[in-house]
């Protein structure tokens, strides 16, 4: 009887774990806070271009929360470490939204009055780890041969 019943225990408490299990993997990888890592443009003949960020353009950072909200701090391109946060941008904030698998759409809200916001449809986001996110932009209408680009931002927290 007593083997009964811890099997019956021990079923219960898997199949509790399981479903609180599931609902952690509700939780969209996007959400975090991102820092960026490098951008690579590859062109139709394979050739790539590789830019890291600056030691400044080191210090930004992409928050993006449950909430479905997103918030930007912007850095200037500088080596100097003293660098200051440049301030004021009229696009920092906006709403973000997973659009499928691999699709996001960012809206920006600009933050003077009588300004529209902008949207950016995020063509490809894939996370080849989770603390890496890598956002591919394709170019239709470009004139050197760019194929298409990407950013890979690397995860603070």
């Amino acid at each position: 009887m007593k083997k009964i019943l811890l099997i019956a225990f021990t079923l219960i408490f898997c199949a509790c774990s399981n479903s609180d299990d599931s609902n952690t993997n509700d939780i969209d990888k996007l959400i975090g806070i991102w820092k960026p890592y490098r951008e690579v443009e590859v062109y139709t003949n394979g050739e790539e271009d590789i830019y890291f960020p600056s030691v400044c353009e080191l210090k930004n950072r992409f928050t993006f929360r449950e909430d479905r909200t997103f918030f930007n701090t912007n850095y200037p391109e500088s080596d100097d470490p003293n660098c200051e946060e440049l301030v004021g941008g009229l696009y920092q904030s906006g709403t973000w939204e997973k659009l499928s698998e691999m699709k996001y759409k960012l809206v920006f809200n600009c933050l003077v009055p009588d300004c529209d916001s902008y949207t950016e449809n995020l063509d490809e986001v894939t996370f080849p780890n989770i603390n890496l996110v890598k956002i591919k932009f394709y170019e239709d209408d470009s004139d050197d041969n760019l194929d298409y680009y990407f950013i890979e931002l690397s995860r603070v927290e």
